[in-house]
């Protein structure tokens, strides 16, 4: 038995699709997702109290105060959102610079609200 697949190369992965699969443009936005993962890590970080403050982690990184405070949000973004972000599935229009000149609400169904506004 065997089984057709077509093999796609994107930098430095190699995906495996399958016959007749969807096709879906992805566009993994770098600056976005390292964002969400700096914020995450520096929340970490913060709950275990191995940084008392957002100016000690913005020392400790070499950002500005006020750049790390607007991307410490980003932490408790909602998960359906940050997968969306992860798997380049975020509104076209929603880049980091977008999404810092506002200010991102911590509840969640507020975060959906504001993504809405980027489709």
């Amino acid at each position: 038995m065997s089984i057709g697949i077509r093999l796609k190369h994107r930098q430095t992965a190699i995906l495996i699709e399958a016959p007749g699969s969807v096709k879906r443009a992805l566009r993994v936005d770098r600056a976005l997702l390292r964002a969400l993962c700096l914020a995450r890590a520096w929340a970490a970080l913060l709950a275990s109290g191995e940084v008392a403050s957002v100016r000690d982690l913005a020392q400790r990184y070499g950002f500005c105060n006020h750049y790390t405070a607007k991307l410490m949000p980003l932490a408790w973004l909602a998960p359906d959102l940050a997968t969306e972000i992860l798997d380049g599935e975020q509104p076209r229009t929603l880049t980091l610079g977008a999404l810092l000149k506002r200010s991102l609400p911590m509840e969640w169904n507020e975060q959906r609200k504001l993504f809405a506004t980027f489709r």
